[in-house]
């Protein structure tokens, strides 16, 4: 069978969509608070970036480097002292890395996914 597009189930297809897309698909333009929100939440995501770059290499240098440079006395040993405030502020930061990304999903969560997709957990 050959379908036109002026057919009736055509015609009442096209009304039923286009129906639907005034009712669950006419987006609208952001507002201002909504546009902060979003900002705090990337904000967030920038302070995980920039603690993340901050635990890598103290935990690396805790970690790996001092004691291969020790070990191959590369270094003097009171290098080992160095170690534990590297592990701290690396432990924070991976710390910090996890209460960002939970602030930032919440944050997305209030405004970006409940008030764009309404039926997000259903």
């Amino acid at each position: 069978m050959f379908w036109s597009a002026d057919a009736p189930d055509t015609i009442f297809r096209e009304k039923i969509f286009q129906e639907l897309e005034k009712q669950f698909m006419d987006p609208q333009p952001l507002s201002r608070a909504e546009w902060g929100e979003i900002g705090n939440s990337l904000k967030f995501l920038w302070l995980a970036l920039g603690l993340a770059l901050i635990a890598g290499p103290s935990l690396l240098t805790a970690h790996a480097i001092i004691p291969s440079a020790i070990d191959t006395k590369t270094v003097a040993s009171k290098w080992t002292r160095f170690r534990a405030p590297l592990y701290i502020i690396g432990v924070i930061c991976v710390v910090g890395i996890a209460a960002s990304f939970v602030v930032a999903f919440s944050i997305a969560n209030d405004v970006i996914l409940n008030d764009f997709y309404e039926r997000w957990w259903q």
